[in-house]
């Protein structure tokens, strides 16, 4: 079991995903016994962990990118958004449009 994590650790999300499908698709076309079955199962838990820990690593890498961004450009993030809604301060009001109402 151990090598199988080693192994299963080295494959890129694709891979994964891709080996999962296949153990999917033989589960639902009944395509093994009861004795492969156990097996099959184990290796797709470890597949799901490689495929979640993939996941994880790239969102706090995203994360860290913008969190950087955000701190090269202090004049943008202290900057106001624009105004989505006519309630919100400095929006655009309908009286400020010059072809409302034509």
């Amino acid at each position: 079991m151990r090598n199988e994590k080693l192994k299963t650790d080295a494959l890129s999300y694709a891979a994964a995903s891709a080996r999962l499908q296949e153990i999917v698709t033989k589960i639902e076309d009944a395509e093994v016994g009861v004795d492969e079955l156990e097996n099959l199962v184990n290796e797709a838990v470890s597949l799901v962990g490689v495929c979640r820990a993939k996941l994880r690593g790239t969102q706090t890498a995203v994360e860290t990118a913008l969190a950087g961004m955000a701190a090269q450009t202090p004049a943008a993030a202290s900057a106001s958004p624009p105004a989505l809604f006519s309630d919100a301060p400095g929006a655009k009001r309908e009286e400020d449009d010059p072809f409302a109402d034509e």
